[in-house]
């Protein structure tokens, strides 16, 4: 895919903060705390989201990419 802009580190970086949120909002769930695991639930998506599609809006916009391209092989 063309338009990756992050490397195979980042975006299991990215799971596994977007999956350790997502399980820390429902561990740590408690009834009268009731806005802090929707708030953690709802932000755990970007991490998630952009380690599965391996692009990242923000990168973007800043020009950055941690994704390196592949070299072609050279003649000898």
């Amino acid at each position: 895919m063309s338009f990756q802009n992050m490397s195979r580190r980042d975006r299991m970086a990215r799971l596994i903060v977007g999956l350790s949120m997502l399980w820390a909002s429902w561990a740590w769930a408690a009834p009268e705390e009731a806005i802090w695991p929707v708030v953690l639930r709802v932000f755990s998506l970007f991490p998630l989201v952009t380690g599965l599609l391996g692009w990242c809006p923000v990168y973007t916009i800043l020009g950055l990419s941690t994704n390196k391209p592949k070299t072609p092989p050279r003649d000898h």
